[in-house]
């Protein structure tokens, strides 16, 4: 699926051209170049719908392994697994208790990945991650000091101690 300005086009996941890969060992798969394409845009209230190619040139699954709608997670996932990322838990473990609830469920360990890293880089928010370190180590009372490179503005080293440190050492 691809949006260009107002169109929306919709093609087979088999579709598009692949550049040659050499493989020395294993398997890879190769788009079949499927002419399979919709395209859609807005008219009215609603949508228009055109199909520029109804046919495929190869014969459909019966399972959906790989595919879209499986790589989408479920809003209960999500949020089990934006928790389970709150408390650092390993990403295969996550997936093994997710397939403890539902041995049913096909999530995999780049999907609980990937959800893994928007979450993070959600409660970052629109900080990069240098400021949101420093926040944090404002939020944590931490001292720290910074050694910049000179021609760059660029941080080159970070030191951080707690104040608790600190008091020891003087002790």
């Amino acid at each position: 699926m691809r949006v260009k300005k107002d169109k929306l086009i919709i093609s087979c996941e088999r579709g598009r051209n692949y550049k040659k890969k050499v493989v020395v060992a294993g398997n890879y798969t190769m788009k079949m170049k499927c002419p399979f394409i919709m395209r859609s845009m807005p008219s009215g209230s609603g949508w228009k719908v055109m199909v520029k190619c109804g046919f495929h040139s190869h014969i459909l699954a019966n399972d959906l392994n790989g595919n879209d709608i499986l790589v989408r997670l479920k809003d209960h996932e999500r949020n089990f697994i934006n928790d389970m990322t709150k408390y650092n838990m390993a990403h295969k473990y996550i997936v093994d208790a997710l397939k403890d609830t539902d041995p049913k469920n096909l999530t995999s360990i780049t999907q609980v990945y990937k959800a893994g890293s928007a979450y993070n880089e959600s409660k970052r928010g629109s900080l990069t991650k240098i400021q949101h370190l420093q926040s944090l180590i404002h939020e944590d009372k931490y001292m720290y000091w910074t050694r910049n490179m000179n021609s760059f503005n660029v941080i080159a080293d970070i030191f951080l101690t707690h104040l608790d440190s600190v008091k020891l050492l003087k002790i």
